[in-house]
């Protein structure tokens, strides 16, 4: 069963761009703070950017470590 840890708050931790042109790769270290727990985790997040005049258009995330979510829920 999944759980939630619900209004919790998350940070960007820092951020690496790769690319030029439309599409960009960036990683992401993202701190999230579970409410539950209090546990802070450090997230990475992999995500590919589509950029149309001069503006982020499209965001698609394609890593979160699913354990290190889990345990600071306390699951």
């Amino acid at each position: 069963m999944a759980r939630s840890c619900g209004d919790g708050v998350v940070r960007a931790a820092g951020a690496e761009f790769l690319g030029t042109g439309a599409t960009a790769v960036v990683l992401t270290r993202v701190r999230a703070r579970a409410r539950a727990t209090g546990r802070e985790p450090v997230l990475p997040v992999l995500g590919a950017l589509t950029v149309r005049d001069g503006r982020i258009v499209e965001v698609r995330p394609f890593s979160w470590d699913s354990v290190a979510i889990a345990d600071a829920c306390g699951a």
